[in-house]
């Protein structure tokens, strides 16, 4: 059996193997180079590859397919957000127990996160995607300005424009929505409004919640809701962002994202540790 271990390759080596209590079946699979790596950082692993073209390529799912031949990979650990889809889509194939490539996107794309949370009956913002210049016009006159684009997949989906008329739409697509005619944009837009009343509740997938002062009781069922949908238990902390708008309104969900700090425990999730903790303890 084998434990793979996917490494964006960005900052100081995680710890990995401290994290998962020193598994003698992992192998490293890794952005960094091998002059970046010391020997020391690498000891205790069944193996470690470097990919110089990590990000980019198919290389890494075509090794770890290959791996999965000579020894059936138990789990795949992956605490980077950018390799999370890749992680879920590997789990899916191999048929590894963990988080599943569906909810890994909804965890990472706003538009997708939004509408599995309206599937579910749960009240979150409105938006659509944004494919094309005309979408930005569609949207304009369906909804009314003023409007807000959004990087549809970066972290924190940082907001690219406000458009308060089509003379900013033209001024915004002035060029294209990429920087390469053969790319597909990654953005959103949702209808923008300065009136908002807006919270962030953190904590756990389980609780409990901390909570900002005088912060309304229908905000805890409704962010509990959201990481009942999207989250799974044990994987760290979480942040939901709540927003109302104007009086007399109903809460709604802005996003759920993860709360920094957690890679230890979603890195000891994903392995199964809690899993194996829990029926040790039975």
């Amino acid at each position: 059996m084998t434990l793979l271990i996917l490494d964006r390759g960005q900052g100081l080596l995680p710890p990995y193997l401290e994290w998962l209590q020193e598994p003698r079946d992992a192998v490293l699979f890794t952005g960094r180079s091998p002059g970046e790596i010391e020997a020391s950082q690498v000891r205790g692993y069944a193996g470690v590859r470097c990919f110089p073209r990590y990000a980019s390529s198919g290389q890494i799912e075509l090794a770890a397919v290959r791996l999965a031949c000579d020894a059936a990979i138990r789990a795949i650990v992956a605490v980077a957000p950018e390799d999370s889809i890749r992680a879920a889509a590997l789990r899916d194939h191999l048929g590894v127990d963990g988080q599943r490539r569906q909810e890994a996107i909804a965890q990472q794309d706003l538009v997708a996160q939004r509408a599995r949370l309206h599937d579910a009956g749960i009240p979150a913002l409105r938006c659509g995607a944004v494919q094309r210049v005309c979408d930005l016009y569609w949207y304009g006159h369906h909804w009314g300005y003023p409007l807000c684009v959004r990087h549809r997949r970066r972290p924190g989906w940082p907001p690219a424009a406000r458009l308060d008329g089509d003379a900013d739409v033209a001024a915004f697509t002035r060029g294209g929505l990429t920087g390469r005619l053969e790319a597909v944009p990654s953005l959103l837009i949702e209808p923008a409004h300065d009136s908002r009343e807006r919270i962030t509740l953190s904590g756990p997938a389980e609780g409990p919640w901390r909570m900002p002062p005088a912060s309304p009781a229908v905000a805890r069922s409704l962010a509990g809701a959201a990481l009942a949908r999207l989250a799974r238990p044990g994987e760290g902390g979480w942040r939901v962002r709540l927003v109302r708008c104007g009086i007399g309104h109903d809460w709604r969900v802005d996003a759920l994202e993860r709360a920094p700090g957690g890679e230890a425990a979603l890195a000891r999730a994903q392995a199964g540790l809690g899993r194996r903790e829990q029926e040790e303890d039975r």
